[in-house]
């Protein structure tokens, strides 16, 4: 370029996208990365060059004691890129706070550069466990004990108690979504992060067990493999013939036949039949005991009358 002596000239030295200056040499002396030059009152000739190089940044990572941040140190990073780090306490500790450019973003586990046009710092500090929740919660017919917002301490144990109400029983319990089963008792061990309990129940059912002594039947009505709680079932015991019905045993305790049971619990009945001749044979062993005991009596009797006649036989002599 040809300029007349004593002017001025200026020149503007413009990085292509994603890159920037590197170097300015002017006469061959680096005159640093800068954008622009001018040369004064020019008497000479003169050279000047431009070198340039990809954009980068760089990100300071750090992570305070109990707990690490990946990756850590200084990151490079192209411009326009996207960088993610991670933050994990140690066991036994939680992320207190992440600080990105010296302002706080909460108590993060994961953060994200975007678009990255500068250079920028990330920093995570860590303390203790202290506590954890526990959400408990029972649906209707039941309880759970405790029940709501439980704290429980780092490492701790915690024990729930499901209760159903009268006529019900556990349908299903599920801790942290997962089923458990149909348990009265769960205890979450050695704690170590929040949890979920809830419980559900249903109408509790009921098996009615008939049994037969001697001889006979017994229908049910309605007859079913289980009952629901609260369901009234009639018996009726049909003898043999030449036997008789003498009663129930068990949950029941009388002799009528037809008769109603209240199902509110499982149940075992037994309906006794007595043969009618083994019966009749009793009766009349029992007369002819009672004759023999008669007639013995007598005999007794005339043997001690004997007995003095012959005494007095004997003094007269």
């Amino acid at each position: 370029m040809t300029v007349n002596s004593g002017a001025n000239k200026t020149f503007t030295i413009t990085p292509g996208t994603g890159y920037r200056v590197a170097d300015v040499k002017v006469d061959g002396v680096s005159v640093g990365a800068v954008t622009s030059y001018t040369f004064n009152n020019i008497i000479a000739n003169h050279t000047i060059a431009a070198s340039f190089t990809a954009n980068a940044f760089t990100i300071t990572a750090s992570a305070g004691a109990n707990g690490y941040i990946c990756p850590s140190g200084t990151v490079t990073v192209n411009a326009g890129s996207n960088k993610t780090f991670a933050i994990n306490p140690r066991d036994g500790y939680r992320v207190a706070d992440v600080l990105v450019d010296g302002v706080s973003v909460g108590a993060v586990t994961v953060y994200t550069f975007n678009n990255i046009t500068a250079n920028h710092t990330i920093s995570a500090s860590f303390t203790y466990k202290n506590s954890y929740t526990i959400t408990a919660s029972a649906g209707a017919n039941g309880m759970i004990s405790p029940s709501g917002t439980v704290t429980a301490r780092y490492g701790s144990s915690q024990t729930f108690t499901i209760t159903p109400n009268r006529g019900y029983q556990v349908a299903n319990v599920l801790a942290d979504g997962v089923s458990v089963g149909a348990v009265t008792s769960y205890t979450f061990s050695n704690i170590r992060a929040n949890h979920t309990i809830a419980a559900s129940f249903t109408v509790s059912s009921y098996t009615l067990t008939v049994n037969i002594s001697g001889s006979g039947t017994v229908t049910k009505s309605p007859d079913q493999a289980s009952y629901l709680s609260g369901t009234n079932v009639t018996l009726t015991a049909t003898p043999a013939a030449g036997w008789t019905f003498n009663g129930w045993q068990g949950s029941i305790n009388n002799g009528a036949s037809p008769v109603t049971i209240t199902m509110d619990a499982s149940k075992t009945v037994t309906a006794v039949f007595t043969n009618q001749v083994s019966t009749l044979d009793s009766l009349m062993i029992k007369h002819l005991v009672i004759n023999w005991d008669k007639n013995t009596s007598y005999n007794n009797n005339d043997d001690d009358e004997r007995v003095r006649e012959s005494q007095e036989n004997t003094t007269s002599t």
